[in-house]
């Protein structure tokens, strides 16, 4: 006598087959391109003997995470909201992950774009080397600890 399957067990299995058919998908794919790349190494081959088709390295595809300007204003913006600041490089970071909903830390991008603007300072540092950054302006001193993000 066979006992009913658990909605979970359903619910994994649908998965489970999803994703084996997506893993197909990629497999025929990657064969398709594989092909490709073998026809194009015999054409170079064809074309100039001399030249060696391995030399010729993989260009990774550049994916932006943010368009033209958009970094720049998320943190002026966040940097107003809290008064001018001082506030840390990973207070910042957290809010634009959160306004843009990303799941990637973006504190490099962050503190890249910090030491770019003029406009924005360091002013100090607190436990942990974590820079704070303010507005040029901005007239308060940093404490010992960070400042509460005043966002919401």
């Amino acid at each position: 006598m066979r006992t009913r399957t658990s909605p979970v067990m359903v619910a994994l299995a649908r998965k489970k087959a999803e994703l084996m058919g997506e893993a197909d998908e990629l497999r025929r794919r990657l064969r398709k391109k594989q092909i490709q790349i073998a026809a194009l190494d015999e054409s170079m081959r064809l074309l100039d003997q001399g030249f060696d088709p391995e030399a010729v390295k993989p260009k990774r595809k550049y994916t932006k995470t943010f368009i033209h300007g958009e970094l720049k204003r998320m943190i002026f913006d966040i940097l107003k909201e809290a008064d001018g600041g001082p506030l840390t490089t990973r207070q910042i970071a957290d809010e634009v992950q959160k306004r843009k909903g990303m799941d990637r830390d973006v504190r490099k991008d962050v503190k890249r774009a910090l030491q770019g603007y003029r406009i924005v300072v360091k002013v100090g540092e607190i436990e942990n080397h974590q820079a704070l950054w303010a507005f040029k302006n901005y007239a308060a001193t940093p404490s010992d600890t960070p400042p509460p993000l005043r966002i919401l």
